[in-house]
């Protein structure tokens, strides 16, 4: 139970993280002397990747789901950006797009992007094991 307990944390304090400092970071490349809210960002980091198909789908799906809504766009594009080459071949990136998005700002969502499948995942085999074992 410790355990799991440990891994939700970890689990919730990446999707955080994930949300507040990639916005944040996004917001201080793009907008480095304004001070601008969060809830702007996304559509920052959403208009260099403006001929991704896959993404301004995601825009119209999420748009009015407030700040969850905005977490999912950026967990779509953090996966996007993790395995470029799926979403190139079928059409549903753009490489120019991808390749003009700073360097700084996919090293931070690339790495919470890891973080979270790595907690996720830790999870789920922690409560596999559990109920392999038959702990409680």
């Amino acid at each position: 139970m410790v355990i799991s307990s440990l891994i939700l944390a970890s689990l919730f304090i990446s999707i955080s993280a994930l949300t507040y400092l990639a916005y944040r970071h996004i917001g201080i490349s793009a907008y480095r002397h304004i001070g601008i809210s969060a809830y702007r960002h996304i559509e920052t980091l959403e208009s260099q990747l403006a001929n991704c198909k896959f993404v301004q789908g995601n825009r119209s799906l999420y748009a009015t789901a407030g700040m969850l809504g905005k977490t999912m766009r950026l967990c779509m594009i953090a996966g996007m950006l993790s395995t470029p080459n799926f979403y190139l071949r079928r059409n549903l990136a753009d490489l120019d797009d991808i390749h003009n998005i700073p360097q700084r700002t996919k090293r931070v969502l690339l790495f919470f992007w890891y973080y979270l499948i790595f907690s996720a995942s830790s999870l789920v085999i922690s409560q596999g094991l559990r109920a392999y074992f038959g702990g409680r």
